[in-house]
Parts: structure tokens; C-alpha cells; sequence
């Protein structure tokens, strides 16, 4: 413990000198840049310093410059985020809510859920995915529970990725990127991605995205060291358009398209002996999903105020493949998911209001694991409302409600107050509190919904006696942005009730050695996580920037005192950038992550470092390159040193070179 702490004042002291220098050169910078406006906190356009919740804004350009082979790799960098890699299925995490199941983060795209891997209790990052990185505009992260406004899947935060409109006049870029990893078997990555958005008439626009990624299994020491690879192979393809008509100066109307197709190969993945049985598993399993989406939107700006009222149809069919599985080996899933909105904004005397309803309805197929019916469905029925009271120029009170009437759970109501108070010096002070819950999902709730676990060892059944995990959350935060440096420090605590989790049952054989028998979804008792998230980003020099970011996490089960397993005590990101010349930056990263437990087991802290150039080689072509896990960090190795295994997986180092065409 008091290491840990050690480590916070660290990392305090890091981010300190960044505020302090960037103060002397203020008067040297120019304010040149466009400010922030985000959506999510209250369906409505709004700074980020100022809006009643904890914000971070990722850019197309971070995005572009990180050279990240996935969205969740560049967003698990953000302060209180944790990208948790199981092996190529990544997971996001915001501060520490998640457990081996279920949805706890909501994605969205253009404030619309995507959510087609409902139908897998198994980690998953089919959602995050799904978006050509080349589509992007800009990602909003919230930290905290959100069900106030978006429902049950926003008990841990949400993500919305804000995607590209159609302009006036035609512009694109042709972008393609290549990974090698410089050791084990499987060492290339590639990914090719192109973008075009303009006006078909004067009043119609539109803008289309298409990405291929393929990235080969890796197997870290080569095929005949580890016959199962180390990271799973991949091959994506993802189109996403929109269609905006103006019907006149009042209203228009948006059409969206969306198509992607992910396919995880065939391949062996580990070894796994069962003595109480004398099973020996080998591992092999394959993944593909293809889902189809389209969405319409109305938007209208009238006398009194704005409309929005949307529908998005999502179908999704994935065909799933685990030698776990005795007869067949093989199960199709299908997944239809049916969203339903409609909100309006509007400013009465000192209130700000939004107020709205929602559907949402969604249905699986499964004739393997759901043994009985072969298919279950669930809807919900949703009214929202938020009031921002302006009390004073400087001083804001949000109150926020959402009442769910789910068809199983039935009614529940997740209220948030918040408080936003604008000081002199362009400090603000903001903090809340709120309620959030999630439902269980299909899988864990249906009776008859059975799929094979413990690497083969058992059969994972669902529970109708489940209840919905409830949480309380506690959250002040102060924030200074000036024009050349910006700094912030947030304090928070989050006590879950009855959170979902898997209840292994062993048995024991006469020499000592366990094997599951048994596994059902089961509530645990009240976990606890509260932390410190600290923030800043200086111009230190005309030529040199730096931004930085640290997150204390102190995760344990309120009933047993211990830590939740693989919840970094520390995290701390940097990142430096500096542009000797007009045409040329130069990057250099770090990331640190803390100590973490599996089964009160300490795994040892390890950091990633990365570097970087990115140079304009004429007005239309950037270049970019660089290396990442320079010092070429294996998991593998320090596991086997500290005499445990991660499960979190690390690509070693690598090298990439990518190119960017505009036009």
C-alpha cells in the first residue's frame, strides 16, 4: 500500500511541472484551435469542462497518429480507461467496472447503440470494431454511470463514436498502414481504409467509409515453441455511409448504412488437462460475425426548440466455433436488435431541458444454447428527462431521470444530480451523484440457456432468480484550461450491489487435483471501487507539447476486502510531441501499468514504450512511422517470473509505416 502510494505522488509530481512551465510560455502561444463541443452528456451541444459528467474527447487526429491497431488500443490510453486484451478480443473498461461477462460499457455511434454481441457472454470486441477508424470524427468518452440518460448497458460509462458528415465541397483520403512484428510466427498486420464525403446536390450529402484489416495469429516464440498462438488473427471489413437530405432550412433528414464482417480464423488457442476427468482439451475455436445495420434520423430546429426521433435496425448473424462443444462443434447465433428514440430540447426561463422516450428490443436465436426454445427476446420501454437550472451565470444544477420498464425485471428508476460551478481564472468545479443498473442479459437469465465453459470442463447455465446489479455513484472534479497548458483532477466511488459473475463448482480427486464440474451466473455481494483520475496537456515550447494522464484505482469486494482481480492499481500514460519542422513530428509514448491480481495472485507492473514520426512530405501525402513495445515487453516471461499466468495479452515489438493521401 504504501508503495502504491508512493507511485500516486509519483505521478502527481510528474504532471505538476507540465502546468507550471506551460504558465511561463503562455503569453507565447496563440489560441488558434477550434473549441471542443460535445453531445453526450446531455443530448445537447456543450463544453466538455463544463458539462454534468467526466468527459474525454479523442480526435481524428490523435486516432491517426497513434498508428493503434484497434479503437479500443488508442481509448484504453485515456485517462480511467483500461483496455483489457484477452489475446486479440478487447474489452474497455472504465474505472474498473467489468467483470468476465456482459455489456457494462454502452457504445454508441452518433448517440445510436450498437450491440450485436449481446448474444455472447464470452469477451468480445465485435462493437468496437465495427467502425472504420478512417470514419471517425471524433470519440466521446464518459466515466461513470450514465443510466440516468442512455439505461441499463450505461452502468459503467459510455463510449460514442461521432462519425464524419457530408461537407459542401468533395474531400477524401486514401490511407493504408503495415505492421511487422520483429519476432515469433505471424508477424504481419495490414489495413487499408478510404474515405469520401460532399454534396450530391444542394440539398443532398454524402459521406462513406470503407476499412479492410488482416492481421495474422501470432504466436510470440514461433509455431514450434507455441503451437496455440499468443493473439488471435483477424480479417475485418467495414463500410458505414450516410445519406443527409435538407428538407428545408427547418428540418433534414439522415440516412445510415452500415456493414461489417469480422472473422476470427480457425486456430488452436491452448492445452488444458482436467485430472477429475482425464479430459484434455486442446483448444481450438473461430469466430465470424456479419452484421447489417440502418438507421433513420430526423432532426428538426424549430421556434421553440429541437427534435430528434430515430430508428436503427440491426442484424447481426454469428457463427461460432469451439471444440469445447461435444455434438455439434458448431452454433450459428443470430441477433436482431431494434432501437426506437425520439427527443426534444428546449430552454424555458432558466431551465435547459431534454426530454425523450425509447424502445429497445432484442431477440437471439440459438438452437445450441438454448436447449429448449432455441431463442429468447427481451424489450424495453424507456422515459427520459434532464433539466439543466442556469441558477446563476457561473452555477448549474443537472437533474436527470430515466424510468425502464423492462419486460422481465420490470420497472426501474436511475436518478443523477450535478452541479457545475464556473470560477474566475477559467477553473470549474463540478460533482454529482447518480444511480445506474444493469439488467442481466439474455444468457445469464434464461433458464434453458447452457453453453460449454471452464475451457471444456463444464456447462455455464443461466439463472431466472438473477437481479439486476444497482450501483451508487460519487463523483467532484476541478478542471483549469488555459490557452496553451489544461489540467484536471477528478475523485470518485462507484458501490455496486449484486454484481453478475460466475460461481465455479470443483470436485476434488484423490490426489489433490480440482476440476470444475459445474458453473451458473450467481450475484455476488456489494464491490467497491473508488479512485483518483488526474489529467493534463501542456505547450511547452512553440515546437513541443506534451499530455499526460494517471488513474488510482483501489477495486475490492466490500464483504471479503480483497481486490477484484486485473484491475491495475496504477495506470499512467505520456506522450511528448515535438515538430522541429513545419512539415515533420516526432512522438514518443509511454504507458505504465500497475500491479493487478488474479485470484490474490500479484502479476508484476510493466511499461510500453513507443516512438514515432509522422512527416508531411507534400501537401496532399503525410508519411507516418515509427516503432511500438520498443523495449519489447513479454508478458509471457514476467509471468513466468513472478510464477503466474496473464491473461492480458501484449504484441511485441513491432514496426509500421503508413501513408495518408487527401484530396
Amino acid at each position: 500500500m504504501v508503495l502504491a502510494k508512493n507511485k500516486l505522488v509519483l505521478a502527481i509530481a510528474a504532471l505538476t511541472p507540465f502546468a507550471v512551465w506551460a504558465e511561463q510560455h503562455q503569453t507565447e502561444q496563440a489560441d488558434t484551435t477550434l473549441p471542443t463541443i460535445v453531445v453526450t452528456a446531455s443530448l445537447a451541444e456543450e463544453s466538455p469542462d463544463t458539462a454534468p459528467a467526466s468527459i474525454t474527447v479523442v480526435s481524428k487526429q490523435q486516432i491517426e497518429q497513434s498508428a493503434a491497431n484497434s479503437l479500443a488500443e488508442v481509448l484504453g490510453k485515456t485517462v480511467g480507461v483500461q483496455n483489457y486484451n484477452g489475446g486479440g478480443r478487447e474489452k474497455l473498461t472504465i474505472r474498473g467496472v467489468r467483470e468476465s461477462n456482459g455489456v457494462y460499457t454502452l457504445i454508441l455511434v452518433n448517440g445510436k447503440r450498437i450491440s450485436s454481441t449481446g448474444a455472447l457472454w464470452r469477451d468480445a470486441d465485435l462493437d468496437i470494431s465495427s467502425i472504420p477508424l478512417s470514419s471517425i470524427e471524433r470519440v466521446e468518452v464518459i466515466r461513470g454511470p450514465m443510466s440516468a440518460l442512455y439505461g441499463s448497458d450505461a452502468i459503467g460509462g459510455v463510449i460514442n463514436i461521432i462519425t464524419k458528415k457530408p461537407t459542401d465541397e468533395w474531400q477524401g483520403a486514401i490511407n493504408a498502414e503495415y505492421h511487422l512484428v520483429d519476432r515469433g510466427a505471424g508477424k504481419q498486420q495490414y489495413r487499408l481504409g478510404a474515405s469520401a464525403s460532399g454534396a450530391l446536390t444542394d440539398k443532398l450529402g454524402l459521406s462513406v467509409s470503407a476499412e479492410q484489416y488482416d492481421r495474422d495469429a501470432w504466436f510470440s516464440q514461433g509455431k514450434q515453441a507455441t503451437p496455440a498462438y499468443y493473439i488471435e488473427g483477424k480479417k475485418t471489413q467495414n463500410v458505414r455511409s450516410t445519406l443527409s437530405y435538407e428538407l428545408n432550412d427547418q428540418q433534414n433528414l439522415d440516412l445510415d448504412l452500415g456493414y461489417n464482417k469480422d472473422k476470427r480464423p480457425y486456430g488452436q488457442t491452448d492445452y488444458q488437462y482436467y485430472p477429475a476427468t482425464g479430459r484434455l482439451n486442446e483448444g481450438f475455436a473461430s469466430q465470424e460475425i456479419e452484421r447489417h445495420s440502418v438507421g433513420l434520423t430526423h432532426r428538426g430546429d424549430w421556434s421553440w426548440g429541437k427534435t430528434t426521433v430515430s430508428a436503427q435496425q440491426e442484424n447481426s448473424e454469428i457463427k461460432d466455433y469451439d471444440s469445447d462443444f461435444d455434438e455439434p462443434t458448431h452454433r450459428t447465433v443470430k441477433e436482431n436488435n431494434t432501437n426506437l428514440r425520439a427527443y426534444s430540447n428546449f430552454n424555458v426561463s432558466l431551465h435547459g431541458v431534454v426530454a425523450g422516450i425509447e424502445y429497445n428490443h432484442q431477440e437471439v436465436k440459438d438452437d445450441i444454447s438454448y436447449q429448449n426454445s432455441g431463442k429468447a427476446s427481451v424489450g424495453t420501454s424507456s422515459v427520459f428527462v434532464q433539466d439543466d437550472i442556469h441558477i446563476t451565470d457561473p452555477l448549474t444544477l443537472s437533474l436527470s431521470g430515466r424510468y425502464d420498464d423492462h419486460e422481465v425485471f420490470g420497472q426501474h428508476f436511475s436518478p443523477k444530480a450535478y452541479l457545475v460551478y464556473q470560477l474566475p481564472y477559467d477553473i470549474v468545479v463540478k460533482g454529482g451523484y447518480g444511480q445506474a443498473f444493469k439488467a442481466p442479459s439474455l444468457a445469464q437469465m434464461t433458464k434453458d440457456y447452457g453453453i460449454v465453459s471452464c475451457g471444456g470442463g463444464c456447462t455455464l447455465w443461466g439463472n431466472p432468480n438473477l437481479e439486476p446489479e444497482t450501483s451508487d455513484n460519487y463523483e467532484m472534479s476541478a478542471s483549469i484550461r488555459k490557452s496553451s497548458w489544461n489540467g484536471s483532477v477528478t475523485v470518485f466511488q462507484n458501490e455496486i450491489k449484486d454484481m453478475i459473475s460466475r460461481d465455479i463448482r470443483y470436485s476434488v480427486d484423490p490426489n489433490g487435483e480440482s476440476s470444475p464440474t459445474g458453473a451458473a451466473w450467481v450475484n455476488l455481494g456489494r464491490v467497491k471501487i473508488k479512485g483518483i483520475e488526474l489529467a493534463a496537456q501542456a505547450d511547452l515550447l512553440p515546437m513541443l507539447s506534451v499530455d499526460a494522464n494517471t488513474t488510482y484505482l483501489d477495486a475490492k469486494n466490500s464483504e471479503t476486502h480483497k481486490r477484484l482481480d486485473e484491475r491495475p492499481r496504477l495506470q499512467a500514460n505520456t506522450n511528448l510531441n515535438l515538430k522541429p519542422l513545419e512539415w515533420l513530428t516526432l512522438t514518443a509514448g509511454a504507458s505504465y501499468i500497475g500491479d493487478q491480481v488474479i485470484n490474490q495472485k500479484k502479476l508484476p507492473d510493466y511499461t510500453l514504450v513507443n516512438l514515432g514520426l509522422s512527416a508531411k512530405v507534400d501537401p496532399a501525402v503525410t508519411v507516418r512511422a515509427g516503432i511500438r513495445n520498443l523495449t519489447d515487453v513479454d508478458l509471457e516471461e514476467k509471468g513466468k517470473d513472478a510464477g503466474i499466468k496473464f491473461n492480458e495479452k501484449e504484441l511485441g515489438r513491432n514496426y509500421y509505416v503508413g501513408l495518408t493521401y487527401t484530396f
